[in-house]
């Protein structure tokens, strides 16, 4: 069950691994963000479950953005979550052009899974930003650019 959203500033979040996620979803929260959920995809899970994991992100109305926060000691392979990353959100954001997505995952694979990020979005109408392991701890930072993208958005939809 999907609540409704009534107002402006819930963000679509999922992390992986708790530690580095909390400390980016507290940055959020004290920018003024709603996190519209709370989703982990820790534990080296495949690609089909982080698939419907954003998926479920995503079918939250009226959320303003997508961020997933990875940790730099996932011991999971993350190119699995590059390609659940690149179908759904293909899929889902197609027809939302500037919809902000923000991605920070690190770990095992991590160029591999930049690379497929990367090339497999370069055509999506949204707007991507891709961080790596030096910004794991940038959680200020993570959470100005997310703010820059939002206000950027909400100018986009008037």
């Amino acid at each position: 069950l999907v609540p409704e959203i009534k107002e402006e500033g819930y963000i679509g979040f999922h992390g992986i691994g708790g530690g580095g996620a909390m400390l980016a979803a507290d940055a959020l929260l004290r920018r003024g963000f709603k996190l519209a959920n709370y989703a982990d995809t820790s534990g080296d899970p495949p690609a089909s479950k982080v698939y419907r994991v954003i998926k479920t992100i995503l079918s939250q109305p009226k959320i303003e953005a997508y961020v997933l926060m990875g940790s730099i000691i996932a011991s999971q392979e993350q190119w699995h979550h590059g390609h659940a990353i690149v179908k759904a959100l293909t899929e889902d954001l197609k027809n939302r052009p500037g919809f902000p997505v923000l991605i920070l995952i690190a770990g095992n694979k991590e160029k591999e899974t930049h690379k497929i990020i990367n090339e497999g979005l370069k055509d999506l109408p949204i707007q991507l930003e891709l961080y790596g392991r030096d910004y794991v701890y940038q959680t200020e930072f993570i959470a100005d650019r997310v703010e820059d993208m939002v206000k950027k958005y909400r100018r986009l939809m008037g």
